[in-house]
């Protein structure tokens, strides 16, 4: 396990199972829309970051996700 997940388990936040879910498709982990739509914004970030537009950040904003304001307001 990686320690992102290490760290989800020790704060209680996911059960094992959960954190497992995660790691193979978090798309499909029951996770709630606002955490599917960080996730997927995050991988496109590590992945693709020259890929990202103001509507990837704003759609991440619009979720409830926890997006820093310092992102949209730019």
């Amino acid at each position: 396990m990686l320690a992102h997940g290490a760290v989800l388990l020790r704060s209680g936040i996911f059960t094992d199972a959960q954190v497992s879910a995660i790691a193979r498709d978090y798309r499909h982990a029951g996770l709630e829309p606002a955490e599917v739509a960080m996730m997927a914004f995050a991988e496109q970030v590590t992945a693709r970051a020259n890929t990202v537009t103001r509507e990837d950040i704003e759609g991440c904003a619009a979720t409830d996700s926890p997006t820093p304001r310092s992102w949209t307001s730019r």
